[in-house]
């Protein structure tokens, strides 16, 4: 059995997720201990005990310490099985985040896998369902992946209830990525959304016009951004940009919230793009850390914006599980 440290390197819910999705993809056993050992509440959270949960059921794993504010988890995985599932974080805890821990797990399956996420779609700390369908999936493409995604309703914090739909087929030839130089941009375009009862106050319109003009002097093109009003649980907004190149996308969001004006929701969204397209990179800083897993499995090579502390604990778990995949430089290298 591995065993993993879940206080090294960043420390906190993500090793749990990565550790569980490798343990069911490769039938390694695993055992995580000091789980969140240094955060101010340790221990399982509601939404690391949905991932875990959700992976244990994909695979028929045998798991030991699934509760809310257990430090410790073994995980023992028997086979993976295709078919529907159905998960409810109980709280605003992250889709988004819940989606990714369990897609390596759906795409090894031997039937399609057809999952439906109840829970947070634009909450912090974690990536908006927005970057996941437009940032996250094409990029997995290059992988071979076929996933549909769809976002049912939002869900904002407190109360989430967002609902996030998808398909996933299963990946028998994997093809390793390559991707080092992201092109030329070729566009830029975003999704600004807020409850609807925030129209009155056109909260959706004045996030998207404070990201139009930063993004149109650096980049000089007009982006293209849609403005949304929604009916969720919770009265919540943000904003969601992306920039498309030649052979990437490059992504960047920002949440509203109480004493936030609108006007600095969507600049903050545009100087975040602003600086990871001025990089340069392949992969935006995000999605680097996002797609290790995968790269350890099939292989490849990216150029990131940079290498995080969250892209390092990824793959100091992805080598115990004795997978190939290091950093040199911004170079990330995985071999199968």
């Amino acid at each position: 059995m591995i065993n993993i440290d879940g206080s090294k390197g960043e420390g906190g819910g993500q090793m749990l997720r990565t550790s569980v999705a490798l343990s069911a993809v490769t039938g390694e056993p695993v055992r995580i201990f000091n789980i969140r050992s240094k955060r101010e509440n340790p221990g399982l959270r509601p939404q690391h005990l949905t991932a875990a949960k959700a992976a244990a059921q994909m695979s028929d794993a045998k798991v030991e310490g699934l509760e809310v504010g257990s430090t410790e988890v073994s995980f023992t995985p028997r086979k993976i099985i295709g078919g529907h599932f159905r998960f409810d974080v109980g709280t605003a805890g992250s889709t988004p985040l819940l989606f990714q821990a369990i897609l390596p797990v759906a795409l090894s399956a031997p039937q399609p896998v057809s999952l439906t996420l109840i829970g947070g779609t634009d909450v912090s700390h974690a990536p908006s369902s927005d970057y996941v369908e437009k940032v996250f999936l094409p990029l997995l493409s290059n992988f071979g992946a076929n996933v549909e995604f769809k976002v049912k309703r939002r869900g904002y914090y407190p109360a989430g209830g967002g609902i996030i739909e998808a398909e996933i087929q299963p990946l028998t030839d994997p093809k390793p990525l390559v991707l080092l130089e992201r092109g030329n941009i070729e566009s830029i375009h975003g999704v600004s959304h807020a409850h609807k009862e925030l129209a009155k106050r056109s909260v959706a319109e004045r996030q998207s016009k404070s990201a139009r003009t930063p993004l149109y002097n650096s980049f000089h093109m007009a982006p293209s951004l849609a403005n949304q009003y929604v009916d969720s649980l919770s009265l919540g907004s943000g904003i969601t940009l992306w920039g498309v190149c030649k052979n990437s996308t490059i992504g960047a969001c920002a949440l509203g919230g109480q004493n936030i004006s609108s006007e600095t929701v969507g600049l903050e969204a545009a100087n975040l793009l602003t600086c990871e397209l001025n990089s340069g990179a392949a992969v935006d800083s995000h999605l680097a850390d996002q797609i290790i897993p995968y790269i350890a499995l099939y292989g490849g090579e990216i150029q990131a914006a940079k290498i995080t502390r969250h892209c390092e604990t990824n793959m100091d778990v992805a080598r115990q599980f004795k997978l190939n995949i290091k950093a040199e430089g911004n170079i990330i290298n995985g071999r199968r």
